[in-house]
C-alpha cells in the first residue's frame, strides 16, 4: 500500500503537504483496509476533501514541515472521516 502511495503520474509533482498527508494515511493504516486497486482513487480524492474541510492542517505541515500532536490528531480523524465517505461510495 505504501508503494502505491507513492507513485505520482510524471510531470504531476505532489506539494510537501499533500505528500506528507498520504504517507500519514499509510503509515497510521488508514489504508490497510482498501484494496490496493483504490489506493490512487482514495488518494486523489483525499487531497481537495481536506483542502475543503480542514485546510489549516495542510498548512500547519506547510509551516512548520512537521505534524504536531493536536495536527496528527485531527488529521487522523479527518481522513478516518473521508475513508467512510470513500468507502460508501464505492461499496456498489
Amino acid at each position: 500500500r505504501m508503494t502505491e502511495n507513492l507513485k505520482h503520474n510524471q510531470y504531476q509533482p505532489q506539494s510537501l503537504e499533500k505528500q506528507v498527508l498520504i504517507i500519514f494515511s499509510g503509515a497510521q493504516g488508514l489504508l490497510d483496509s482498501l484494496p490496493l486497486y483504490q489506493i490512487k482513487a482514495f488518494e486523489e480524492e483525499l487531497y481537495p476533501y481536506i483542502e475543503d474541510k480542514a485546510p489549516e492542517l495542510l498548512q500547519s505541515i506547510k509551516e512548520t514541515k512537521t505534524i504536531s500532536e493536536e495536527v496528527g490528531k485531527t488529521l487522523k480523524q479527518k481522513i478516518a472521516d473521508f475513508k467512510e465517505l470513500f468507502i460508501e461510495r464505492y461499496k456498489a
